[in-house]
C-alpha cells in the first residue's frame, strides 16, 4: 500500500480521481516479472505488469546472447 499522507494537494503527479483496478502491480516484464504475473493470476489475484521497454524479456530482450 502506498501512503500519500505526506503529499500536498498541489502535487501535480497525484490526481484525486486515481483508482486502482488491480490487486497487484508487477514492475518489469522480464523473466521474473512474467513468472510473478503468472503466479499471482493463478492464485486468483488480478495483476498487471508494466515494462519500460518496448517488449518483454528484460535482460534477455536487451542483451542478445549468441
Amino acid at each position: 500500500m502506498v501512503d500519500h499522507s505526506d503529499t500536498t494537494s498541489s502535487d501535480s503527479r497525484l490526481k484525486s480521481t486515481t483508482r486502482c483496478d488491480v490487486d497487484v502491480v508487477v514492475v518489469g516484464a522480464g523473466f521474473a516479472g512474467m513468472y510473478m504475473l503468472h503466479r499471482l493470476r493463478s492464485l486468483g489475484y488480478s495483476a498487471r505488469a508494466f515494462e519500460a521497454g518496448t517488449g518483454v524479456g528484460g535482460t534477455w530482450y536487451w542483451n542478445r546472447y549468441p
